[in-house]
């Protein structure tokens, strides 16, 4: 006897019915199709806003980066998977390096010192805490807030 028969053909029917109805197959992925379960519903509807949400941040943020050196005028936001959303400044712009060759000569401690986050900490701590930003992490591009 196979396990089909062991099932019973209405039950087996009923859940293939079940498994149908809930998934979209229609994309190139597998995705629970809405009203099935509300919680995802509402993330999902969460997550198609995010752009949104974000570009408005940015205009927001146009007032706070007004105190801040030139090079930090151009942010955007970038999302990191399974990380979250950042502030993003380049830091390879022309505009970093002259701020950066400008204000170094200014701090004796930091005429030796190889560790950038040490370094932006030091010139750019205080203006970011009057704004609530906090230097997450720099690339060799970009550095993250």
């Amino acid at each position: 006897m196979s396990s089909y028969s062991k099932i019973g053909k209405e039950r087996l029917a009923s859940l293939v019915n079940l498994v149908t109805n809930s998934l979209d197959l229609t994309k190139t992925q597998v995705r629970i199709r809405g009203g099935i379960f509300e919680e995802l519903d509402n993330l999902r509807e969460r997550y198609d806003q995010l752009d949104v949400l974000m570009g408005e941040r940015l205009s927001e943020l146009a007032e706070d980066i007004k105190c801040l050196p030139k090079f930090m005028h151009k942010v955007r936001m970038m999302m990191i998977p399974s990380v979250g959303y950042f502030t993003v400044v380049n830091k390879l712009d022309q505009a970093y390096l002259d701020f950066l060759n400008e204000n170094l000569p200014k701090h004796e401690s930091l005429k030796d010192s190889n560790d950038e986050d040490v370094i932006f900490e030091t010139l750019l701590g205080d203006s970011l805490d009057k704004i609530g930003w906090k230097l997450c992490f720099m690339s060799e591009s970009d550095i993250y807030f």
